[in-house]
């Protein structure tokens, strides 16, 4: 994590080459980094007027800089659950953890930059565990886990009122009578395999 490391003016060089008005697009990529994840948070984050979010929304999913998901149950659907997520990891680090940071790297004091990173790394490091999780999944598909649809779920429990997500939820859109649901929790800890 150097100022004059490869990488480290990558994001905002992308966003100058491939787009006007680069400074709107880093506070929308701020806001979502940063937690903001529905359209609303974004233009009370971003300070991005409504009117005009939609079309840098756009611009930034059709760069893979970021994307919209859906509960898995809802895809395809008509749904006002989509949330923005950054997609390109290097942009969630560098919108996640570098502004803030940015003095301290520019005077060459990257030790002090990273152990302000550093406690955060696993909780940063969990929605890229799911989407291996995922992946796993798929890799690993057989007859016995005939699932057609895989992603993450999010929504009101019915029972208790309150909001939960599951990190897996794999069903069959054939097969009514089976579904997957899992829990993915990072650790920066060796793994034993079970199988």
């Amino acid at each position: 994590m150097k100022k004059d490391g490869r990488l480290f003016e990558e994001p905002g060089n992308l966003l100058k080459q491939e787009l006007r008005d680069p400074a709107n697009y880093n506070s929308i990529i701020a806001a979502i980094a940063n937690g903001a994840s529905r359209t609303n948070d974004i233009v009370t984050a971003s300070g991005i007027a409504i009117t005009s979010l939609k079309t840098y929304l756009d611009n930034l999913i059709e760069l893979e800089i970021i994307r919209r998901t859906l509960p898995i149950t809802d895809v395809g659907k008509k749904s006002k659950k989509s949330v923005c997520r950054i997609a390109d990891g290097m942009f969630r680090f560098w919108y996640r953890f570098i502004p803030p940071r940015l003095t301290l790297i520019e005077r060459r004091m990257t030790q002090v930059a990273w152990q302000g990173i550093q406690p955060q790394i696993n909780h940063f490091l969990g929605p890229a565990f799911e989407k291996l999780a995922q992946d796993y999944l798929w890799q690993h598909y057989d007859e016995q886990t005939p699932f057609t649809q895989l992603g993450n779920w999010w929504g009101t429990d019915a029972r208790t009122h309150q909001q939960v997500e599951l990190d897996i939820m794999g069903y069959s859109a054939d097969d009514h009578n089976f579904a997957i649901f899992g829990e993915c929790k990072w650790r920066n800890e060796p793994v034993v395999s079970r199988y």
